[in-house]
């Protein structure tokens, strides 16, 4: 078993210190990293030692570009149901015809947060009127 890594920061230096005492530095430069530091490193942004940076911003614009993908369509599954519930409310709004929140939770099958869900019901009540 290999009981260390190469890594490096991707800017500047990284300060690592474990509750165990274990103090290292990590700068830009390509450096065996033991496995004690390994958790904590790539938690304060360490990068393996053969990765590009452009590897990494690439894979950051991925991630960001998969988020916003997945919120746009989260908003579009939330925007449906609520249209649903403008035509027919079926107990899931209250006195005040607002929607209520744990009722449209269990429609979408996840949470969803008041202000959001507000957000889009008045956008949606602009639309109707």
């Amino acid at each position: 078993m290999n009981n260390t890594r190469k890594l490096r920061s991707p800017k500047g230096t990284i300060r690592i210190a474990l509750t165990s005492g274990h103090v290292m530095l990590l700068t830009e430069e390509v450096r065996e990293v033991s496995n004690i530091f390994w958790k904590e490193a790539y938690s304060l942004g360490a990068i393996s030692g053969d990765m590009e940076e452009s590897t990494v911003a690439e894979k950051e614009e991925v991630a960001r570009a998969e988020r916003a993908e997945k919120e746009a369509k989260e908003l579009e599954e939330l925007t449906d149901i609520l249209k649903g519930l403008v035509e027919n409310p079926r107990g899931a709004v209250d006195k005040n015809n607002l929607p209520l929140v744990r009722k449209v939770s269990a429609m979408l099958g996840r949470p969803i947060k008041k202000p959001i869900m507000l957000k889009v019901w008045n956008e949606i009540l602009k639309i109707e009127d």
